[in-house]
């Protein structure tokens, strides 16, 4: 069992402030079909409550 945990950040543009959630399901969808199961996925967050990046906990059983 191999466990990984990625972050990320990918912005709509350069200078939105928050992550685009439609490239993070994109990329869910890419690393399911790589054989890693999602365990949890945890936004980070700056100081000013804005989430800037995700947390995404996988496993491969393999």
């Amino acid at each position: 069992m191999e466990q990984l945990v990625l972050e990320f950040k990918k912005h709509k543009r350069f200078w939105y402030p928050e992550v685009d959630v439609s490239k993070l399901n994109d990329r869910i969808f890419e690393l399911k079909n790589e054989g890693w199961i999602v365990i949890s996925i945890t936004p980070n967050s700056n100081w000013l409550g804005v989430v800037k990046s995700y947390s995404i906990l996988l496993q491969n059983n393999s």
